[in-house]
């Protein structure tokens, strides 16, 4: 065969694969639910197009423009490298914050609602699947970091996309292929939140539940764990160059184990109806019900081609149990965020999807009619309580730190390159917004005036957005050569300050204001 007709054959399939898809109903409907999905997104994002960014989102932009551009901010060995590498390359493009938000934030935000998709419909079937992704896109707290700048939904869908791959690849037929690829993108999720590690261990538990010890002798697996250990072994060799260790990170969140001398964190539990709300909780419990009596009538088919639903439902119940597991028993941390246990949801909604099904099939039995009625009230109502959810908060947390973007355009146009800041706090939204090095205060009042006259910082930043001790506030107030120059307010009526700039005039010499007699008697 010609190589022009085997490039001709190679359209013919695709285009009757294209038109397969599309003449399915259930595709159909899927393509809706994505439609929609985006309008949503892309809705909230330009309703916040303008909201001040958050410590997390600077210091990822901050490190990019750092790589992009050279500006002063130490890079912070917590946040692992692939997300601000990829904005940076989007900075060095010349496309700016709102192009990286959309390329690294809404179109992953938008591919979780995909690969629910896929992945029920090959665990279970496409009414599931359906169901799910339904769920997946007006899921409130994914659509509120969708606005914001965070690794959460890059790291989300990755950490899915290599569970669904692996499912193919191994669980379904042995594709060595999509093996491969697994594990190279589970590193890659890896790469933009370390946290995403939790699917590797889903994935093992997966492993010894239903082979138990014989998947230590599938040469398959052997070089699937290569490739994801080569995908993030130049970030560990980078680790050793800049930090001095290659498990340097390791020792930066060993903050979150110290809280295993805490009590047990059964509030964790309280995520089920913070994420699902009422409605979607109740079809959680029923599609919970539904999988672990299914789970244990078929456990003795684990492993077998015979038990495959079954084995969806363990790797269900794996995902959600182990996420659970390591905050409630392992971490213990009081101030455990909800994002953190974001890719818990992909479960969670899929088990509910069984759940709706099972009340369809149930109510089918009697009248077809009433059946679909139930489920469209069901969907229509609980996805009402998402979006309405999703919108309060976005739009309550939209305001937050409004002052900042406006003190740091100031700043950058009374400041020239290489002056230096000194800031309370916040100094990595201020970092960003002015490009120049803001550092914080000292540990005490004098530490403080002995880095002003090492660093001769021009101005001082003052901000009330986060709580720090008494004295930082006061020392401004306390000396001559520290004159206040600009103060921004929360309010028209410029009744609530929120930001205050003070100038050093005289770094040598510090001279405390002095107080008059009267005052000084008034005071005493």
């Amino acid at each position: 065969m010609s190589e022009l007709e085997q490039n001709t054959s190679v359209k013919i399939s695709l285009a009757s694969r294209f038109e397969n898809f599309l003449g399915d109903k259930y595709n159909l409907m899927f393509i809706g639910i994505l439609i929609f999905a985006l309008f949503v997104r892309l809705y909230f994002v330009f309703l916040t197009r303008t909201q001040p960014l958050w410590w997390d989102e600077a210091e990822y932009f901050n490190i990019a423009k750092v790589w992009a551009f050279h500006i002063p901010w130490d890079i912070n060995v917590q946040r692992p490298p692939l997300f601000p590498l990829l904005v940076a390359g989007i900075f060095k493009l010349g496309l700016g914050d709102l192009t990286a938000k959309f390329l690294l934030v809404v179109l992953p935000s938008l591919g979780i609602v995909a690969i629910t998709y896929f992945l029920a419909r090959d665990l279970y079937n496409k009414k599931v699947a359906l169901l799910a992704s339904a769920i997946m896109s007006v899921f409130w707290l994914l659509l509120f970091n969708t606005v914001r700048n965070h690794t959460d939904a890059l790291a989300m869908f990755l950490g899915a996309f290599g569970v669904y791959l692996f499912w193919k690849g191994y669980v379904e037929k042995t594709n060595k292929t999509m093996i491969l690829l697994s594990a190279i993108i589970l590193g890659l999720a890896f790469l933009v939140r370390l946290l995403s590690a939790m699917n590797i261990i889903v994935l093992l538990l997966f492993l010894i539940f239903t082979k138990h010890h014989k998947f230590v002798l599938d040469k398959n697996l052997w070089l699937a764990a290569a490739a994801g250990i080569l995908t993030i072994v130049p970030y560990f060799i980078w680790t050793k160059i800049k930090y001095g260790s290659a498990a340097a990170q390791v020792a930066a969140y060993s903050s979150a184990l110290t809280g295993i001398t805490n009590k047990i964190a059964w509030h964790v539990f309280g995520f089920f109806n913070w994420y699902l709300l009422w409605i979607f909780l109740i079809l959680f419990v029923v599609g919970l019900g539904l999988l672990l009596f299914d789970l244990a009538a078929g456990s003795d088919l684990f492993g077998k081609k015979e038990g495959r639903e079954v084995n969806a439902d363990l790797l269900m119940l794996l995902w959600v149990v182990s996420y659970v597991f390591y905050f409630v028993f392992v971490v213990r941390d009081v101030s455990t965020e909800d994002r953190w246990l974001l890719p818990m949801a992909i479960p969670l909604f899929i088990i509910a999807g069984k759940g709706i099904v099972f009340i369809f099939d149930q109510i089918k039995k009697y009248e077809r009619r009433a059946a679909f009625a139930v489920v469209i009230i069901l969907l229509l109502a609980g996805g009402y309580m998402q979006l309405a959810r999703a919108e309060d908060t976005i739009i309550s947390k939209a305001k937050t730190y409004s002052q900042e973007p406006f003190a740091g355009a100031w700043l950058k146009e009374n400041t020239q390159p290489g002056d230096v800041i000194f800031s309370v706090n916040e100094q990595a939204p201020l970092t960003y917004y002015t490009n120049l090095k803001v550092v914080g205060f000292g540990e005490n009042e004098q530490d403080t005036i002995n880095k002003i006259k090492k660093l001769r910082p021009k101005y001082l930043v003052v901000t009330a957005y986060f709580p720090s001790p008494q004295w930082m506030f006061e020392l401004p107030n306390k000396y001559d050569n520290i004159r206040p120059v600009q103060v921004f307010f929360e309010d028209a009526a410029k009744t609530q300050a929120s930001i205050a700039i003070y100038e050093v005039i005289d770094y040598d010499n510090f001279r405390p204001k002095q107080v008059s007699p009267a005052v000084q008697n008034t005071t005493s």
